[in-house]
């Protein structure tokens, strides 16, 4: 009995297919799937950004799409319009690129996700246009030795919404169409319909979507455009009040100045007081030297003695007392001393010259020399020549005095100080008349300089007088150069250096004159 039970129990996990087959049964539980059978399932982070990339894509497919679809329909545009073979040809490469780039973006979208039957559509609409316009080309330029019918094996099917504003364009050829379209049925007509009007509001959304970006970045960029305004006004406030803050101090500077020089007119005054006192009781000594030299002259005439005995004290008398008046006017002059050599080399020669002629000439010992050069000399010059102040001696003043020629007296070193001081001279303004007359002293300067130093001579050559009119103003560049002109037209040569000063000096006397500054 358990015998039969067993095969029972056998026979029933047994059962037949649909052909008679046995097939057995199995009792046991399912396994589970192995782990590189699973469903994978992203994360969040995975997930979202697997949806931006998509998103991207599509937008980029439906760019592509759009940029076809215009092209597609210039190219209906222009192949019905009779263009040129190179135009057709040009227009052919041009759909088949953007054909391919749409095949492309559908490629790179499938890649990453299931493109839905929206864009399926589009991709097939897009083969089977492009390959109607390209067939449409080329019999276009197959048919174009035939000057009437051109256009004639020229057909447009209608075709969703790619042609929809092209239909103007096509009259004759298109009732060609809709009688090739008359076979279809109402069915396809209303779905054509209704995919163009799914299109239009597609195209609509994307286009609201696109300006709904485009103001969000304009409010972005608006904001930003007024925090920086905010920011510049914060900027000018400091800056207006730092001006404010420096202009009190200059007030105050100047005040501090005036208050100085009055001081300074109150001290000055007082010691010429001072001085006229001194003078005032000297010419009293004279005075009365002189009347006590004149009573003892009466008293000799009046007294009988000789001649030989008395004339020489008399004479004593009256050049001792024009030698105590010659020393009094000496001593009302002012002292003349030389003044400050600072490292100016066009300066150099003429404090030398005082130099030597106040100090350097007198018989005075070597230590009050250069006690007085050490004096006498400031900035760069005194740097240059301080080590032999420590020595006192002949042979340290005599060498400090061959620095300085050295440094400072070479024409070399005068020549390239006129020249950079030509080169840093400030350009004049159109009525700047004094500037314009301190620069023609300076240029008298430097050609009274040119007879002694060769090396100014280069300032006669045009290189170096272009580059002196670039301080002028334009109307007297203008006015050099028609003398220029008459220059060259007269001797064939440039004008030289010393012309170009005359020419300056005289334009500056006339702008300079009374009733131009009035």
């Amino acid at each position: 009995m358990e015998q039969m039970t067993d095969n029972e129990t056998n026979k029933g996990d047994l059962f037949k297919d649909s052909n008679g087959a046995t097939l057995q049964q199995s009792s046991e539980p399912e396994e589970e799937p192995r782990r590189s059978q699973r469903t994978r399932k992203l994360t969040e982070r995975a997930q979202e950004l697997h949806d931006t990339k998509s998103k991207k894509l599509q937008d980029r497919f439906t760019n592509t799409y759009d940029k076809w679809k215009v092209m597609a329909k210039q190219a209906k545009r222009v192949i019905n319009g009779t263009p040129s073979s190179d135009v057709v040809q040009e227009l052919m490469s041009k759909i088949s690129c953007a054909s391919a780039d749409v095949k492309h973006s559908y490629e790179e979208l499938r890649k990453c996700v299931l493109p839905g039957n929206e864009i399926r559509r589009r991709v097939d609409t897009c083969d089977a246009v492009s390959e109607i316009i390209l067939k449409n080309a080329s019999t276009y330029l197959h048919n174009k030795g035939d000057h009437d019918d051109q256009t004639k094996d020229v057909v447009w099917p209608e075709s969703g919404s790619v042609f929809l504003s092209s239909v103007s364009n096509t009259t004759s050829k298109g009732s060609r169409s809709l009688n090739s379209a008359s076979s279809s049925s109402m069915k396809s007509k209303q779905s054509s319909l209704s995919s163009i009007r799914r299109q239009e509001a597609a195209a609509e959304l994307a286009a609201t979507q696109a300006a709904l970006k485009v103001l969000q970045k304009i409010e972005s960029e608006q904001q930003e455009l007024e925090n920086l305004e905010e920011e510049d006004r914060r900027k000018m406030a400091l800056q207006e009040e730092e001006n404010v803050a420096r202009k009190k101090a200059l007030e105050e500077k100047r005040r501090q100045i005036e208050r100085l020089q009055t001081v300074k007119k109150l001290s000055a005054a007082k010691a010429r007081l001072q001085v006229y006192e001194q003078e005032a009781s000297s010419d009293e000594e004279v005075a009365e030297l002189l009347h006590n030299q004149a009573v003892e002259r009466r008293r000799s005439s009046g007294a009988k003695r000789s001649s030989y005995e008395h004339t020489p004290q008399a004479a004593s008398a009256t050049a001792l007392a024009e030698a105590i008046a010659e020393s009094i006017n000496v001593s009302r002059l002012p002292v003349p001393e030389p003044s400050v050599f600072t490292g100016d080399p066009l300066r150099y020669k003429d404090w030398k010259m005082s130099f030597q002629t106040l100090i350097g000439r007198k018989n005075i010992p070597v230590n009050e020399r250069v006690y007085y050069l050490r004096k006498y000399v400031g900035g760069s010059a005194r740097k240059a020549i301080e080590s032999y102040f420590l020595l006192g001696t002949d042979a340290a003043y005599d060498s400090a005095w061959v620095i300085l020629e050295e440094r400072f007296g070479s024409s070399f070193v005068i020549a390239k100080a006129f020249k950079d001081k030509l080169a840093s001279w400030p350009k004049i303004g159109p009525r700047d008349s004094v500037e314009l007359r301190d620069f023609s002293d300076f240029l008298r300067g430097c050609q009274a300089a040119m007879s002694q130093i060769k090396s100014l001579e280069v300032l006669n050559t045009c290189d170096e007088n272009q580059k002196l009119l670039t301080k002028l103003p334009d109307w007297l560049v203008a006015s050099w150069n028609r003398k220029v002109i008459e220059l060259e037209e007269i001797c064939n040569n440039f004008p030289t250096f010393s012309q170009f000063v005359e020419f300056i000096t005289r334009e500056a006397k006339i702008a300079c004159s009374p009733d131009k500054l009035a």
